[in-house]
């Protein structure tokens, strides 16, 4: 296995406590896919989970070299976490899964009062 892309990415919580202030659900279905927005209606900290979803798929889209401004849209994307808590990467469309099937995505999340983080490293197989 090579390494194909690492990504990282940090948000500040209070600017994202002004945007969903502001937008409400909207944001959230921006960002979020389906399966992700059954989690983001129980959260207890809506802006804590949106923040930690937005740096998680924006690390990962500078792993695999793409962005929001080239057609990369993030609710293609779903985090998803095993038993122990681990994310998991599902790409939600045909194409996005095609293009990257033959990857191992390694997430990792973590937030501390005013910010979140997440650092994304892509292997190819």
């Amino acid at each position: 296995m090579n390494v194909f892309g690492i990504g990282v990415d940090i948000v500040d919580l209070d600017r994202i406590k002004k945007i969903y202030s502001k937008y409400g659900v909207k944001f959230a279905y921006k960002i979020l896919s389906n399966n992700e927005i059954k989690s983001f209606n129980i959260a207890k900290n809506k802006p804590s989970f949106l923040a930690k979803k937005f740096a998680a798929k924006e690390a990962i889209g500078k792993a695999l070299g793409i962005g929001i401004l080239n057609g990369f849209l993030l609710k293609n994307i779903s985090i998803q976490h095993n038993d122990l808590g681990k994310p998991i990467v599902i790409f939600n469309k045909r194409k996005e899964f095609d293009l990257y099937s033959n990857k191992i995505i390694h997430v990792s999340i973590s937030d501390e009062k005013k910010f979140a983080v997440a650092n994304a490293l892509i292997l190819s197989k």
